[in-house]
């Protein structure tokens, strides 16, 4: 046969498992010499010995590939499991609480608590340093002065990996 610009001869016998064709073992050389019955009963006798093999290695990838998909689905339920409990105890817990989002602090999350003693919506979101209507309502003190949004503890902790005190949120 033609392969490119060059001849070649090519010889292929198929891989068997339990009477039936799994695959193909082939092989080519340059020229067009054609190929001898020994060279095909050699290469049937390799696909014998290799064909079992080849299919418990394939076998084995689906079934390694199940057990990831599988692994996937469990630990995304359990996630969901614990992301809920979470929400949850954010909803009842009489504290405030924020969450940012990224280490930005583009969007920070806040429980009903929290979102009640600021007056505003939790489902919003809040940010300081991201959302011009909320930094306008929102004044943060500190030892008596306005800090800036740099100066804000969720963004002082996001920025230094380290907590901080907070200043005095006032509703404007």
């Amino acid at each position: 046969t033609l392969a490119g610009n060059q001849t070649r001869s090519f010889l292929a016998v198929p891989l068997i498992v339990q009477c039936a064709v799994t695959g193909l073992l082939a092989v080519s050389r340059a020229g067009d010499e054609p190929w001898q019955p020994d060279d095909e009963a050699v290469l049937s006798a390799l696909a014998d010995q290799s064909a079992a093999p080849i299919e418990i290695a394939r076998l084995s990838e689906e079934v390694e590939h199940a057990r990831l998909l599988a692994d996937n689905q469990r630990l995304s339920s359990d996630l969901n499991l614990r992301v809920a409990e979470l929400e949850g105890l954010l909803r009842v817990i009489p504290i405030g609480i924020a969450i940012a989002d990224n280490p930005d602090c583009e969007v920070i999350r806040v429980n009903p608590a929290l979102s009640r003693m600021l007056r505003m919506d939790a489902a919003e979101g809040t940010s300081y340093s991201a959302h011009d209507a909320w930094r306008r309502a929102i004044r943060v003190n500190r030892d008596g002065r306005e800090i800036s949004v740099r100066e804000g503890v969720v963004q002082t902790a996001a920025r230094t990996g380290r907590g901080g005190r907070s200043g005095r949120l006032i509703r404007t």
